[in-house]
């Protein structure tokens, strides 16, 4: 069992494709990694999460690995594998920054009063 922690907004569906007998493209399998990261959640008190994590099989992992789009959010630092849940806060120091500003994160009552002590 592997962690894959995502600060992707939304969850994602990465798949892989197969021609049925006419030839056309349809769904072979798929994988949905959770997403969430940044967005106020409907009735949390606790605000916003920094990232989301998704427990994957071997066979999961394995089979994300062939998918382009799974490697290029990896590259780009959206996506990380690790072993354990308990490394997902460490993994996600080294990820693609995510800020109000960038991510459109709703401000709480917190950003308000952190910028009125600023100000004065």
């Amino acid at each position: 069992m592997a962690q894959i922690v995502s600060k992707l907004a939304s969850d994602t569906q990465y798949c892989t494709y197969k021609k049925n007998k006419m030839g056309v493209l349809v769904l072979d399998k798929g994988v949905v990694i959770n997403g969430g990261a940044g967005v106020n959640q409907s009735g949390s008190k606790s605000g916003t999460k920094d990232y989301a994590t998704t427990e994957v099989s071997k066979e999961e992992l394995e089979l994300l690995k062939t998918i382009p789009a799974f490697n290029k959010h990896v590259e780009d630092g959206f996506v990380k594998v690790v072993a354990y849940e308990a490394q997902a806060k460490k993994a996600v120091e080294g990820m693609a920054e995510t800020t109000p500003e960038n991510t459109g994160k709703q401000l709480s009552p917190k950003d308000f009063k952190k910028k009125k002590k600023d100000e004065e």
